[in-house]
């Protein structure tokens, strides 16, 4: 489906996403009026990750398109744009969409330059979701931090005067022993279907769809488990030593077991 230029673009943009990726979500830099928000009037964070790319781009010893014809250098720049713009979810729903009924429909065509570039757009979504198709342990810890820098924003939306019940949950520290509960809603609504249907279009990757149910059964399980308890990364660095967090991990495991014989 994909041409060479369009593969090494979509590798590219891998390598820019993984340094350029903060903390903090779209609504929180529009909150404090970050320069992003005043540079761009849509998909703020992925045009700042293209903008970044560009520049690194263009920095002597870092150009790997450098012996590139001037027009597959810009052909080669639009599939990153395209790319890095395919992982703003706000867009990506409305991709999934379209894709959805083509697969569905049987109206997938490779010969056509816009399913490919939708296929492409889809597939850099599963790929940033793809800590949903790990093995059980692996998915549970990117889970954990991915919620743990969640929690942090909320941390500082709360110092700015946002009260806490008026905070998204998953920003909610308070809201952290449902987060098998949030968990769930996050497979349900936004990584499960994008699996069902590649799963739907490519026999090669039903294995992911595959993982994707089990990891939910096992945060089904956890759920009926009662309150979730973790030790964030914030409360393993502003412990005095290394005990303390040992300490604090044996008292609430002791709880949990006070809990369960009640």
């Amino acid at each position: 489906y994909e041409t060479a230029l369009g593969s090494v673009s979509t590798g590219c943009f891998f390598s820019f996403s993984q340094l350029l990726n903060p903390i903090l979500v779209y609504l929180f830099y529009s909150l404090l009026r970050f320069i992003c928000f005043q540079l761009y009037s849509s998909s703020t964070l992925e045009m700042h990750h293209f903008d970044r790319a560009v520049t690194i781009l263009s920095t002597e010893g870092h150009n790997i398109l450098e012996n590139v014809s001037s027009n597959d250098y810009k052909d080669c720049i639009h599939f990153i744009k395209e790319a890095i713009l395919a992982t703003d979810l706000s867009k990506h729903f409305g991709d999934r969409k379209k894709y959805k009924e083509l697969v569905e429909g049987h109206g997938f065509d490779v010969a056509k330059r816009a399913h490919v570039d939708l296929l492409r757009s889809i597939i850099m979504t599963s790929a940033d979701l793809s800590a949903v198709t790990k093995p059980f342990p692996a998915q549970q810890r990117v889970a954990e931090l991915v919620y743990s820098e969640f929690f942090e924003q909320g941390d500082l939306e709360r110092a700015f005067g946002t009260k806490s019940e008026d905070l998204q949950d998953l920003m909610n520290r308070q809201k952290l022993a449902d987060l098998p509960k949030m968990q769930i809603g996050f497979i349900d609504f936004v990584a499960g279907p994008v699996y069902e249907t590649l799963a739907e279009q490519f026999e090669e990757l039903k294995v992911l769809n595959t993982e994707v149910k089990r990891n939910r059964h096992d945060w089904e399980v956890l759920k009926e488990q009662g309150p979730y308890h973790f030790i964030t990364p914030y409360e393993v660095l502003t412990a005095k030593t290394k005990s303390a967090v040992v300490g604090e991990l044996h008292k609430r495991h002791e709880k949990k077991a006070e809990e369960e014989k009640k």
